[in-house]
């Protein structure tokens, strides 16, 4: 498999393993390719950046909740 075929396939396989959502043996695939692959770490940093603002977006409406309650 050429590394731009397999970056294509770790670029998608990339949100599910940010989530910890991929078997085992997929796992190690990403992270294997990932050691080599400055451009697919990069990307998987990004989505990483991306799921803490949607955390922080969900804690700030969970708060906001909170208080409408009271």
């Amino acid at each position: 498999m050429s590394i731009k075929n397999e970056c294509a396939i770790v670029r998608d396989l990339l949100p599910l393993y940010a989530e910890k959502m991929v078997c085992g043996e997929t796992a190690e695939f990403v992270r294997d390719h990932l050691e080599g692959c400055a451009s697919c770490r990069a990307e998987l940093e990004q989505i990483g950046s991306g799921q803490s603002d949607e955390k922080e977006k969900n804690d700030g409406r969970k708060n906001e909740l909170e208080e409408i309650k009271e």
